[in-house]
This record gives structure tokens, C-alpha cells and sequence, in this order.
């Protein structure tokens, strides 16, 4: 009977394999699904065919995610969705046909009792995705803890609320899951709730704190003088804190020191007698101390808490101001202690009266500079100091450098002050941090000298290496500018020696029309000038001693020569260019004195920056 039964299972096993090859010779199995979709007996085209119209539809066709009645919308295809159809219909059929002959069978016959689904192979952009989510998670809601409500004298606990935040991670899951179903259908983005810490229990000791400290008013006194802090006022000045107390979060009342401060500063002014700095008082060479003033005010701290002691008394609720002197930040002593003695080096430079706005720009920024004063050891920047040069500070458009030409510009004339201030620098033996010369060279200014400064370009820099501070004082004339430092005469001896110029460049010549002038003539507008090299050497010494031997290497490249040509029809004389120096290289004009090294400034006209 056994021999039977074994004989029946061998034949229907046998018949059952040979249906099953029979069925499925170079098709899909029975039971294959892709993304849902039925493939079973089909070949791989036939497959791909079929796959491929659902996923031409898919593709297209807007995924609507929503959170609460907020909607967003996107297409597979905006986040850069690929969809390996061919891959995905090679694995769907593989599946029966690989691995050990005996998995082989086991795969085949579970066909037969129950489906396999294959998910499509896709790739997508991630980033196109995160981006999606981050403009979803705008819509995130913090908690709200239980709170004071302060109104005028109402005063009310503010229940908590739940707030939410979107699940991320959940969100992309079920992204790609509808990504390899090929479905479309909505998702429902999962979100994370998110509790108050404090709850309306945990508010209410600040609730009654607060009803105490606002029951009646506060009064100070000081003199004569009486001022009422009324309930609504304590009010405003009240701040609340979260502190963790046994386990949870708890709101405390408090009163905030700053809101506070200020207030009292703002009802005391009338007894507020501001302290006076010392002062340096400069008379020819020589400085004397205008000794500073102590100021007398309130004891703000003291006062605080005098105030915050009360808010739980009952009335009369009073406190007396607490009152102190202030001492100036610069005291007499220590104004005694900077050192700033004398006058340790000056520079003059000249300048043309009749250029208005270059004066006024000129005078403008050396009152910036006046007064200041750099700490021993403290390095000192120009920039930094004067700012930005705008017009809302008062600055006015004269002449500036710009690619080898002079046109109009904000702050004309700045130059020259940054030229005068590195000079006094220069004298007074100082360790220069920074400094660049002009684009072009500037007969004017003491070759190998001059110093070009701009906002958020280049700097004027040096660092005060001595034991004594620096007073920086300006001063102006009708054609002069002044700038000179007082300090601690260091014995100071500054000797320096100027290269003669090299590498002279031809300049070029730029012709503008100009409608004034009869046809054909031509006038020189603005004077040209060579390009060339040199380089200053300087030698500080202190009390007999060298401290520094520095050079400063200033190239100038040329400057352009302005031709103005007469195009007006009307005969007219024509004017006479003078001949473009002689322009030779590593050779200097003829008609150019050598460089004068001395710190006295020949008469001006005087240069346009």
C-alpha cells in the first residue's frame, strides 16, 4: 500500500515539474508580480511592455501628500525619478531560476500556492526629496507651554498646546515605497506630537507670585524727590524663567535686572551728574592734564535690589535710593600714567584753498582723526578709525585715483591726510604695519613717502612698540594740514635715504572730444606721468641705540595723459601740446628735480588725492 503511494506522489511531483517547465519555458513564472502587476507566462518583452504603460502614466501623475487640509504635489519625474524597467524584468524573471536546483523547485512550487511581488528598481534624487520635506517642515508646530499673561493690572495663566513636527525619515519611507509600487496613491504625512514641558499646574506658583508682587505700587525716594512704580509698571518690569524642579519643568517670577536699570535710569536723570574724563591739553610742544571729574548718580545694583526685596512686603511698599559717585573712565591718575608728555613728531603737507571739496574732505577727516589716542603696544588702523567715507557722514565728491586717472569720486583728498599721517608715523620712528603708495607717482608728496588709503582696500597701519601712549592731534590753515603726536620723548632719531627713480614707463595719452575748442586743436587737460620705482630706507634709533632699519618699495605705475580735441566747426587757435617729457626709459624727465628728502613740503598747486 505504502509502494502505491509513494509510486502516486512520484508521478504527480513529475507531472506537476513537467507542467511547470512546460508553462514557463523562456516566460515569467505563474505567481510573478512587479510592483502589483501581474507578469505571470509572459516573456520579458511582454513584460516590459506592460510595466512600461503603467510607468509612462505613473511618472506623470502628481503624488499629493497632505497635512491636515495642507496640500503639496509632485511628479516622480521632478525628483529626477529613473525607472530600470529592463533590470527590474530580468529579476522577475530570474526568480525559479536561480540558486541550487532544490531553492529552484522550492521558489516554483510556493508560486503555486501564493504570488511573488518584485519591486521596481529605481533610482531618485534624495536631495530633491529632503528639499521637499524641508518646505513641508515649515509648517511644524512648537508646543506652547503654560504662561503669564500680564495686561496692564490683568493678570491670567495661559493654558499649554500640543505642537507637531513632521516624521522625516517616515515621510521619505513611504515616498519610496509608493516610488517602487508604482502607485500614486495619497500619503498622509506622519507627524510626531510634541507636549508642552510646562503645564498650566506648573504655571500657577508664578501666578500668585506675580499677583503679590503687583498688589500695590512701589515708592523711591531720595530727598524731596518720590517716584511711584504703579502695579502696571511693576508689570512690564516682571520676566518669568523655567527652572526643573523635582522631575518637571516649572515657571518661576521674576524681576528682570535690565528692563529695571533701565527704568530707573530713565525717572533719575535729574540727579545724574555725568563724570568728566581727563583731558591732555596740548600748548605748542608741550601737554598738560585737565584733571578729570568724578559724577555722582544712583547705585543701580543697590537700588535693584532694594526694589526686589519689597515686591513681597505688604504696603507702605518704600525704598531709598542707594547713591554712589562715578569715577571717569580716564581719571587724572591715569591720564598721569600714559605718558603723553610732549610732542615726539609732526608733518605738514599743502593743499590748493580754491579745490573746496577736497579742502572740506581733507578737514573733515582729519578732525576724525584728532584726539585719538593708541595704547602702548596697541596697533593702530587708519580704516578702522575713520570708517567708512560716505556721504551721509559730509563727504564730497573731488578728484580720485582710478585705473591711472583722476576722476570725480567720494572722499577726493583723502589721500593726502593718510600721506601727512604716515609721514608723522615715519618721524616718530613707529614700527609701520602697513602702508602702499599711490597707483601713480605724485610730485607733491615726498618721494617714496606718500600713502593711498581706502575703505575695504588699503590700510594705514602701525603699532606704538614704546612704553608711553600716543595723542594723535590735527590741525589745518587755509592751505595747510598738520598732523603731530605727543607722547614720551624715547630719544628718538630717525634718519632715512631715498633711492633715485628707476624703471621709468612711458605713460599713455587718452583724447576726449571736446566741443569747446575748434576742430582739430587740442589741449592738455591733464598732464601725464611716468611709471617708476624707488625705495626709501629708514633707520630708527632710540637712546643711541638701533631698534629697526626698514625700506619701503613703492612702484608707480603711469599715470594718463589727457588730450582734449576740438571737434567745434568755428576756427579756433589751436592749442599747443608741450612735448610728453621724453618719456625714455630708466631715465628721468629733464625738466624733473630729483627727489627733496626732507619734511619740509614745497608750495602747492596741490595734488587732486
Amino acid at each position: 500500500m505504502i509502494s502505491y503511494l509513494l509510486i502516486a506522489i512520484f508521478f504527480s511531483s513529475f507531472t506537476l515539474i513537467f507542467t511547470d517547465l512546460a508553462l514557463n519555458t523562456n516566460r515569467i513564472h505563474r505567481g510573478i508580480k512587479i510592483s502589483n502587476i501581474s507578469v505571470s507566462f509572459l516573456t520579458k518583452d511582454e513584460a516590459a511592455l506592460k510595466i512600461k504603460s503603467k510607468a509612462s502614466k505613473f511618472i506623470n501623475k502628481p503624488l499629493i501628500l497632505s497635512l491636515g487640509r495642507q496640500k503639496w504635489t509632485i511628479k516622480p519625474k521632478e525628483l529626477d525619478t529613473k525607472l530600470n524597467i529592463e533590470k527590474t524584468v530580468e529579476e522577475a524573471f530570474s526568480y525559479g531560476r536561480k540558486g541550487s536546483i532544490l531553492n529552484q523547485l522550492k521558489n516554483r512550487f510556493g508560486l503555486w500556492r501564493k504570488s511573488k511581488n518584485i519591486y521596481v528598481v529605481y533610482s531618485v534624487n534624495e536631495k530633491k526629496i529632503n528639499k521637499l520635506l524641508k518646505k513641508i517642515s515649515k509648517k511644524n508646530k512648537k508646543a506652547l507651554n503654560a504662561s503669564i499673561r500680564i495686561k496692564n493690572t490683568d493678570i491670567k495663566i495661559i493654558t499649554g498646546q500640543n505642537g507637531f513636527a513632521v516624521n522625516k525619515n517616515t515621510t521619505i519611507d513611504l515616498i519610496k515605497e509608493r516610488l517602487s509600487l508604482l502607485n500614486n496613491h495619497p500619503i498622509l504625512i506622519p507627524v510626531e506630537i510634541l507636549k508642552p514641558r510646562i503645564l498650566e499646574d506648573g504655571a500657577k506658583k508664578a501666578y500668585e507670585d506675580t499677583k503679590k508682587m503687583m498688589s500695590k505700587p512701589v515708592y523711591l525716594k531720595y530727598n524731596k524727590n518720590t517716584w511711584e512704580i504703579t502695579p502696571a509698571k511693576i508689570g512690564s518690569l516682571i520676566e518669568f524663567k523655567e527652572i526643573y524642579l523635582e522631575g518637571s519643568f516649572v515657571l518661576r517670577t521674576d524681576i528682570s535686572k535690565t528692563k529695571t536699570v533701565d527704568y530707573l535710569t530713565s525717572i533719575t536723570k535729574d540727579i545724574f551728574i555725568p563724570p568728566k574724563n581727563a583731558e591732555f591739553n596740548v600748548v605748542g610742544n608741550s601737554v598738560t592734564i585737565v584733571p578729570g571729574q568724578p559724577g555722582f548718580g544712583i547705585d543701580q545694583e543697590a537700588t535693584f535690589e532694594k526694589i526686589k526685596g519689597v515686591l513681597f512686603d505688604s504696603p507702605p511698599r518704600e525704598v531709598i535710593l542707594a547713591t554712589k559717585n562715578i569715577e571717569p573712565e580716564r581719571t587724572t591718575e591715569k591720564a598721569l600714567s600714559m605718558g603723553i608728555k610732549e610732542q615726539v613728531s609732526t608733518f605738514t603737507t599743502k593743499f590748493n584753498p580754491a579745490q573746496t571739496a577736497r579742502v572740506h574732505n581733507i578737514r573733515l577727516l582729519s578732525s576724525a582723526l584728532d584726539g585719538a589716542i593708541v595704547e602702548a603696544g596697541e596697533t593702530f588702523s587708519f580704516n578702522k578709525t575713520i570708517g567708512p567715507r560716505t556721504a551721509a557722514k559730509g563727504y564730497k565728491e573731488a578728484p580720485v585715483i582710478l585705473n591711472g586717472e583722476l576722476v570725480p569720486g567720494l572722499g577726493g583728498g583723502i589721500c593726502q591726510v593718510g600721506t601727512t599721517f604716515f609721514n608723522t608715523i615715519f618721524f616718530g620712528g613707529y614700527e609701520v604695519v602697513e602702508r602702499r603708495n599711490h597707483s601713480f607717482y605724485i610730485s607733491h608728496y615726498p618721494a617714496g613717502r606718500d600713502a593711498t588709503v581706502s575703505y575695504g582696500g588699503p590700510d594705514l597701519k602701525f603699532k606704538n612698540d614704546t612704553n608711553a601712549a600716543v595723542l594723535i592731534k590735527t590741525s589745518t590753515t587755509s592751505n595747510s594740514l598738520t598732523i603731530s603726536f605727543y607722547s614720551t620723548n624715547q630719544n628718538t632719531e630717525v634718519t632715512y635715504s631715498t633711492a633715485p627713480f628707476t624703471n621709468f614707463t612711458p605713460f599713455e595719452t587718452k583724447y576726449e572730444d571736446e566741443p569747446t575748442l575748434a576742430k582739430g586743436a587740442q589741449k592738455v587737460k591733464d598732464k601725464g606721468e611716468q611709471g617708476r620705482h624707488t625705495t626709501v630706507v629708514r633707520t630708527v634709533k632710540r637712546k643711541g641705540a638701533t631698534v629697526r632699519q626698514d625700506k619701503f618699495v613703492s612702484h608707480y605705475t603711469p599715470k594718463k595723459q589727457i588730450v582734449s580735441v576740438g571737434i567745434k566747426d568755428t576756427p579756433s587757435l589751436q592749442a599747443e601740446i608741450p612735448p610728453p617729457a621724453t618719456n625714455t626709459q630708466d631715465q628721468p624727465p629733464a625738466n624733473t628735480p630729483p627727489p627733496v628728502d626732507t619734511a619740509a613740503q614745497p608750495t602747492p598747486p596741490a595734488p587732486p588725492n
